[in-house]
């Protein structure tokens, strides 16, 4: 069998992996060092087993190196040849040239990442792996250059959108992220080109609305990224008018259809014409009552006579035969019948009457004067007077 000198109390002890063999009265004691060549060898299950050949582990394959976030990064696959035994872990190697490398770390996993590099440095990475039997073959080094860290720039394609008193911006991110990641975007505003000021940061987000916006006013709009070095250039300057609000006029009252609906302008037109048809038959009505002026009013107990009694008074009294009198005339009679101070107070109420019509009373009054003065009549009216 062919095995690396056994643990000596000094070095590093070997894995559970290590085979053994029985070897009777062999003593290894602290400080003893045992050397085995290679040679037939009994396993655990009794079966003989050959060694032939170099048992340490071929390169790994695929090798690469990359940076992320200021961090170098390699990677790596297990190697094509093992050396019969299995791979315990790897080496990984650094250095500033291909033939000057140092040992940096040992990783059971295939991978491994390099936190002490410089920005603007150029690093040469190789790996070994290892089994029971020593380190293998080196794999050939890659080169890794760690880039300088800086400021993104600009956001890019910048729009708004006007929405009422609200706008909504949109941008794409920079072309170049600064090496490092995109931490957040701030959107800023002003009333000018020269006099921008920050409004929000967005986080990640690639849009905002701005709201709250004054009428009849314009806006100036621009965008910065951000990453771990600080903030980008503005992007382009974009503006936007408000303009001045739009009064909507009221909408037409309706006559309950849509669409039908009624001017203000037509129910005024409306309403003007009423009111002069109302004055003209108010101006008619006044002119017809004076040229018919109605009756004075009677006293208590005079009432106009019945229906039926009109004809029987006419009758009765000795009213010229040629024509009859108006009923409004006989009671205009009947009631100059009456006291003095009443006729004449009458007479005024009524105002001047017609010639033809005053010269016809005095007559009908002479005639009928006397008879009436006889008759007991007037007794009975003042009866019901006083009574």
């Amino acid at each position: 069998m062919i095995c690396e000198k056994v643990w000596n109390g000094s070095g590093r002890p070997r894995p559970p992996e290590l085979p053994t063999a029985r070897r009777d009265n062999i003593t290894v004691g602290p400080g003893e060092t045992l050397i085995v060549y290679p040679t037939n060898w009994v396993d655990l299950n009794g079966s003989v087993v050959v060694i032939e050949g170099e048992t340490s582990p071929g390169p790994v394959l695929n090798l690469e190196a990359m940076e992320e976030g200021g961090r170098a990064h390699i990677f790596w696959d297990e190697p094509a040849d093992d050396g019969g035994w299995p791979i315990l872990e790897y080496n990984v190697f650094r250095g500033s040239s291909p033939d000057n490398l140092t040992l940096i770390g040992t990783v059971s996993e295939r991978s491994f990442t390099d936190d002490s590099v410089e920005r603007g440095a150029t690093y040469y990475y190789s790996v070994r792996a290892m089994n029971v039997l020593g380190e293998g073959r080196m794999a050939p080094a890659v080169e890794l250059t760690i880039p300088d860290l800086t400021a993104p720039s600009a956001p890019r394609n910048m729009t708004l959108r006007l929405n009422g008193t609200a706008v909504v911006i949109r941008w794409e991110p920079p072309a170049d992220d600064g090496g490092s990641g995109i931490t957040g975007y701030v959107v800023l505003r002003g009333m000018s080109q020269n006099d921008l000021s920050d409004i929000a940061e967005t986080g990640t987000v690639l849009s905002y609305t701005d709201s709250g916006l004054a009428y009849n006013t314009t806006y100036y709009y621009a965008v910065v990224a951000v990453n771990d070095m600080g903030r980008s250039a503005l992007s382009e300057i974009v503006s936007v008018h408000v303009p001045e609000e739009q009064v909507e006029p009221p909408p037409p009252v309706g006559d309950g259809e849509e669409g039908n609906g009624t001017p203000w302008l037509l129910f005024i037109m409306i309403a003007v014409v009423v009111l002069v048809l109302l004055v003209l038959l108010f101006v008619y009505l006044s002119r017809t009552g004076e040229e018919g002026e109605p009756a004075p009013p009677l006293e208590d107990g005079e009432g106009p006579p019945p229906p039926g009694e009109e004809d029987t008074e006419e009758d009765e009294g000795p009213g010229p035969p040629e024509e009859e009198e108006p009923e409004e005339e006989g009671m205009e009679e009947e009631i100059g019948e009456g006291p003095g101070e009443e006729e004449e107070g009458m007479e005024e109420e009524e105002g001047p009457a017609p010639p033809d019509e005053e010269e016809l009373r005095e007559e009908m009054g002479e005639e009928e004067k006397e008879p009436e003065e006889e008759s007991p009549k007037e007794d009975t009216g003042e009866g019901e007077i006083e009574s």
